[in-house]
């Protein structure tokens, strides 16, 4: 498949939208529906591997298999604790069945506070299949919390 830049430049519009719903404590189910069954999202740091599953009933965190509701619960303190607002992602860059996706992170106040960098795969039906997250140098306590129901 070879994906656009127009489908990529959709896809990364939703995921700034559902992701901020998420982040936010609001309803998951449109960032869910993005993905394909059994995605993989990768984040720094320790580059752990998550499996995301679409029911409760799919979960495993001890060998790495999460729902969105699972991140959504880790997640949210963190980003409270940071007066988080919304997540923009642009694509950079198509290739393939993949694309470059740059994330950024706003506070309150409009100031950006993280970066971070993509790469993700999509399917033949537009669904995220692979996330590969590359951070800046800084502390992210919201990938590390994400990282935590994993445990």
């Amino acid at each position: 498949m070879s994906l656009t830049e127009e489908t990529a430049a959709s896809i990364a519009a939703a995921w700034s939208t559902n992701f901020t719903a998420l982040a936010t404590g609001n309803d998951i189910a449109p960032f869910v529906s993005m993905f394909a069954d059994k995605a993989q999202l990768t984040a720094p740091p320790g580059a752990k591997v998550a499996t995301l599953a679409k029911t409760k009933d799919e979960a495993d965190p001890a060998n790495g298999i999460i729902t969105a509701a699972m991140m959504q619960a880790k997640m949210v303190p963190e980003f409270e604790a940071v007066g988080y607002k919304m997540t923009v992602m642009t694509c950079k860059g198509v290739q393939g069945a993949s694309f470059l996706g740059e994330v950024k992170r706003y506070n309150a106040s409009g100031e950006k506070y993280f970066t971070q960098f993509a790469v993700i795969d999509v399917s033949e039906s537009g669904l995220i299949t692979k996330v590969r997250a590359f951070s800046e140098p800084t502390v992210d306590k919201a990938n590390t919390a994400l990282l935590s129901a994993l445990e």
